[in-house]
């Protein structure tokens, strides 16, 4: 028998608004704390967007393709005057993964603006960067307030095969697949971004740009396309030739002037303006072959510097440091601690020095290649050591001999894989003072591995769903639920 007292109405309503009571703080407090929690949560994703791009941005492709190096991140952090980075978008369709790497460049320098240029909406754009005309799509002109650098797509992605050397992508397209498809040959794709934007900022924020000059009229050979093209290109570095012969004079504006292999003696004038020019503080990168001990005239300037040639053509005896089957073929030590060689010596890249004759370095000379002691050259029966390029001071300026004429032919620069190239970048980076920033020690990365990477749309709409959907979703199913409860 139930002996409870029925409850009164007061009792009853009494009852209801303590549990009601309950709730409603219940629900009051999830409410606020949810709300809270939505303003939390953007005020979070507004902060985090507006941190660098290398900050919230973390390098997850396997290639490593947005890791910058070391003197990039140094050299840019540096930076006292503005650069912009023009992204040429033609019809405004952008490059998702290269326009994630400018944006992570930028970010080392609040210097650094990154914008998008479209030519096609702009037709006037491209008259004030008329060297940019010809450039492909997704290409970058660097800008400053005293110049401009374009960088071609073509340089900034190549890839590259032993065999056939470097390829463009459209190059690549044209013959390389064919090739691939026709003879089984394998071409590595790479990224050379670092690199190229970094020599060209330095190039457009130098107080002055070095000159190059290179010496004819001795039947000198040609620089190879992979020099000029890669060396003095990319950097901006101006470069023509210079006829001394006929009394012209070496121009005042000649931060380096190069001689390569001439086919003949320069005249005493000649040796007497270069020298003058070498005492006064000139630089000179000489490469010569066998036979130019009998140049009197050439040996003048060198024996300024304190260096002479001998004859005949250096070999080296042991297997161990020359070409297999090739004792001409000198793969040389190198004195690593010399700051002409320090990019190159702790690269891992081989270097050869093909045909070479042997330099006399006498004293204020410094040696900069040479064979092991079981080298012999000319009559000679019992081996030593020889240097094969050495570096002299004539005044205030310096000659850097190489003893070789095919050192920078592109048999030997492609079968160095690019070694021989960057061995003579080395040297022609510590010559040239004003570009002191040693960007041959940037190399290229390999992206046989692909990224992983969101292109700007994507990164866009991902942003909108996190900042602006997924927060009031969470808040609306908590109200959903504070009510569902209420009413039970």
């Amino acid at each position: 028998m139930n002996n409870k007292a029925p409850e009164t109405e007061s009792q009853t309503l009494s009852g209801m608004k303590a549990r009601f009571g309950r709730t409603g703080r219940i629900g009051v407090y999830t409410f606020i704390m949810a709300a809270v929690m939505l303003a939390a949560v953007i005020a979070v994703n507004l902060i985090v967007s507006a941190l660098p791009e290398r900050i919230t941005r973390l390098d997850t492709s396997s290639s490593g393709m947005y890791t910058l190096s070391p003197s990039t991140e140094k050299f840019v952090s540096a930076l006292d005057e503005d650069v912009t980075f023009w992204f040429i978008c033609q019809g405004g369709d952008e490059d998702g993964t290269l326009r994630g790497f400018l944006d992570r460049y930028a970010s080392l320098s609040g210097r650094i603006t990154v914008k998008k240029a479209d030519p096609i909406a702009d037709n006037e754009f491209l008259k004030d960067y008329p060297d940019a005309e010809k450039t492909s799509n997704w290409s970058v002109i660097v800008e400053s307030g005293k110049r401009h650098k374009t960088v071609d797509y073509g340089d900034l992605y190549y890839y590259y095969n032993e065999n056939t050397g470097r390829m463009t992508p459209a190059e690549y397209n044209m013959y390389g697949q064919y090739y691939a498809q026709s003879y089984g040959l394998v071409f590595t794709p790479y990224f050379d971004g670092d690199n190229q934007l970094t020599g060209a900022v330095e190039y457009v924020t130098a107080d002055s740009v070095p000159k190059v000059y290179m010496l004819e009229g001795h039947s000198e050979k040609e620089l190879s396309s992979v020099v000029t093209s890669n060396l003095f290109d990319y950097t901006g570095v101006e470069h023509e030739k210079l006829n001394i012969a006929l009394g012209n004079e070496i121009p005042s504006d000649a931060s380096l002037i190069i001689i390569n292999a001439p086919a003949s003696d320069i005249t005493d004038g000649e040796a007497d303006a270069l020298t003058a020019y070498l005492s006064g503080g000139g630089k000179i990168i000489l490469l010569t072959g066998d036979g130019c001990s009998e140049y009197a005239s050439l040996m003048k300037l060198t024996a300024a510097a304190g260096m002479s040639a001998l004859p005949g053509v250096v070999s080296e005896k042991d297997s161990s440091r020359h070409y297999p089957r090739n004792e001409r073929y000198i793969y040389p030590m190198l004195d690593t601690g010399h700051d002409a060689l320090k990019n190159i010596a702790s690269s891992g890249y081989t270097v050869i020095v093909p045909a070479a004759h042997a330099i006399e370095a006498g004293e204020g000379a410094e040696k900069l290649m040479y064979t092991g002691s079981t080298a012999v050259t000319g009559d000679a029966t019992e081996g030593r050591e020889y240097t094969l390029a050495a570096a002299g001071k004539s005044g205030s300026g310096t000659l850097v001999w190489i003893g070789s004429a095919t050192m920078l032919d592109d048999a030997f620069i492609n079968g160095t894989n690019g070694g021989n190239f960057y061995c003579f970048a080395s040297i022609f980076s510590w010559m040239q003072e004003s570009f002191g920033s040693a960007l041959p020690e940037i190399a290229a990365v390999d992206l046989t591995n692909p990224t992983l990477t969101l292109s700007e749309g994507q990164a866009n709409f991902w942003s909108f769903i996190l900042i602006f959907i997924v927060p009031p979703a969470v808040l609306a199913a908590g109200i959903v639920i504070f009510v569902v409860r209420r009413r039970k």
